[in-house]
């Protein structure tokens, strides 16, 4: 039972991983509209979601509701931070803004959505 437990995690962390790099190489950026842009960043944000979800599981000894919104902060910080470098605007100051924000939105949501429920 054990097994086919760590076969089902392995494949829903392989999945979108999968549909993202099949994405990549197979489309040609100058070739897209301009909204379809957007899905390789929605795709990688659904990979590391899945990824730092499974891995918040393992390693974060916490309540779920805590592993869910280090899982998905560190998931925006990711994407944002991947989105800036990818139109060449993420510089050092940019950088300490977006880690500077995700931080107080953590401790914005432990305050007020995770500390209140427990």
């Amino acid at each position: 039972m054990l097994a086919k437990k760590n076969y089902t995690n392995y494949a829903t962390v392989a999945v979108p991983w999968v549909v993202f790099l099949l994405f990549i190489s197979s489309t040609h950026p100058a070739d897209l509209p301009v909204y379809a842009l957007l899905v390789p960043f929605l795709l990688l944000g659904i990979a590391l979601y899945v990824t730092l979800s499974v891995v918040a599981k393992k390693v974060v000894k916490t309540s779920s509701r805590h592993q869910k919104a280090i899982t998905i902060l560190m998931t925006l910080f990711l994407v944002t931070c991947v989105g800036l470098q990818s139109v060449g605007q993420l510089t050092f100051r940019d950088f300490m803004t977006v880690l500077l924000l995700t931080l107080l939105g953590y401790f914005y949501v432990y305050r007020n959505i995770i500390g209140t429920k427990q």
